[in-house]
């Protein structure tokens, strides 16, 4: 599971974010963001709340099928994210592919927010919708994360490509050094009614210590990503 073991409490980890962000979502991606996810919330069912409880019973528990892909190169988190999240929509695309698409070539560059995003929507005809996540994620952001995270596995059979941000002295998914780290993670799951989510982390190539799959604490998960957020 993930390195619950934080010596950062989740505001000083938000403070840290928004210090120290190299590259800061623009107001304008935000707002995108929030009228995505609004008009997504609608279509899937949640209406204007996410957190809510919706009319169709959903499992405790729910699986899409492993496809773990380990990152061909230090700096392909992205496209094997991406790589993954696709499969689980029946379109198969290389980890090369999405890395000419995003613009990074080996060791050199991330794959952005809007990179992601747009790679995500040219496969699946614009099905995805990006929600950001403040520096400091709310109670309620994690309680939406959950909601959507349910219908997305259990309903939609979609899986979700999470952006996470890690900082030194705050929780790490599993085989992570203490250190900041920008990365991109499948999750194809959940359990507990959502309390844990299920992560493919590409990072297995990377550091010897990182499982391929991973229950980790959703709450954990959305402070993680804070700063950043998913794409469902």
């Amino acid at each position: 599971m993930a390195d619950e073991s934080s010596v950062l409490t989740a505001d000083e980890i938000g403070s840290v974010k928004e210090l120290s962000d190299p590259d800061p979502l623009k107001p304008e991606q935000i707002e995108a963001a929030r009228k995505e996810t609004q008009a997504k919330d609608v279509r899937v069912g949640l209406g204007g709340s996410a957190a809510r409880v919706i009319s169709v019973a959903l499992p405790a528990s729910s699986y899409l099928a492993a496809n773990h892909q380990a990152q061909a190169y230090s700096n392909y988190c992205g496209p094997a994210t991406a790589r993954m999240t696709l499969l689980h929509q029946g379109v198969n695309v290389s980890q090369a592919t999405v890395a000419a698409r995003v613009g990074i070539t080996p060791g050199n560059g991330g794959t952005s927010w809007g990179a992601m995003l747009s790679t995500l929507n040219a496969y699946t005809g614009g099905q995805y919708a990006g929600t950001f996540l403040a520096y400091s994620p709310s109670a309620a952001d994690k309680a939406s994360y959950k909601a959507r995270l349910k219908v997305d596995i259990a309903t939609n059979k979609d899986s979700i490509a999470g952006n996470v941000w890690e900082v030194a002295g705050g929780p790490h998914l599993p085989g992570h050094p203490n250190r900041e780290i920008f990365h991109w993670v499948n999750i194809r799951g959940y359990k507990n009614s959502g309390a844990y989510s299920q992560v493919q982390d590409p990072a297995t190539s990377v550091w010897s210590g990182v499982p391929a799959q991973s229950p980790v604490s959703s709450d954990s998960l959305v402070t993680m990503m804070g700063g950043r957020g998913y794409q469902w």
